[in-house]
């Protein structure tokens, strides 16, 4: 079979015999089975070791797995790379958060906001990542915005609430919980 991978594509660079792999592995890792996703990724990783979509699903396997120093490297990679793709940054602030450097983390995210401001799941992993610095203010201009773009975020909408109830802000905190 002969086809073409556009270069703003994910997958460009890798080929046909490559990419059924790389999609196993997206599958396994949304599903939780990292296994299953270590598996899929290790031969792709040999033939393929600088691609940034590989790179960037050996770095979400190397994060599960707690080999954080990997994790990092390889998400790094990617990043170089694929400096405008806000999924890369929220990948690289969820395993920079994973491993514990907060305020690296928390910059990545909001590399990712800027770059997608429409991307919720951007805005609540930047307001999960608030919370849990303390930095309580932040966190409800995050969240606030996660449930702007996404109304029916159900974990954002109630993270939200908590984070006004804490700030004495009863009467929008009880909005938000309804």
């Amino acid at each position: 079979m002969n086809f073409s991978i556009p270069p703003t594509s994910r997958l460009y660079g890798l080929d046909a015999a490559a990419i059924p792999h790389v999609v196993a592995t997206a599958h396994a890792l949304e599903s939780g089975r990292v296994d299953e996703a270590e598996r899929e990724i290790a031969s792709v990783a040999q033939r393929f070791p600088r691609q940034p979509e590989v790179l960037r699903l050996f770095a979400s396997v190397e994060s599960l797995r707690g080999r954080h120093d990997m994790a990092i490297l390889a998400m790094r990679r990617a990043v170089e790379q694929r400096s405008r793709d806000a999924l890369y940054w929220n990948t690289l602030g969820t395993i920079l958060a994973d491993a514990g450097a907060y305020d690296e983390a928390i910059g990545a995210l909001r590399r990712c906001c800027e770059l997608e401001p429409n991307l919720a799941l951007a805005w609540y992993n930047l307001g999960v990542l608030l919370v849990r610095c303390v930095r309580p203010a932040e966190a409800v201009d995050a969240l606030r915005e996660a449930v702007r773009l996404a109304p029916d975020h159900v974990a954002a909408r109630a993270l939200l609430a908590d984070q006004l109830r804490v700030a004495n802000r009863a009467d929008e905190a009880a909005a938000e919980y309804r």
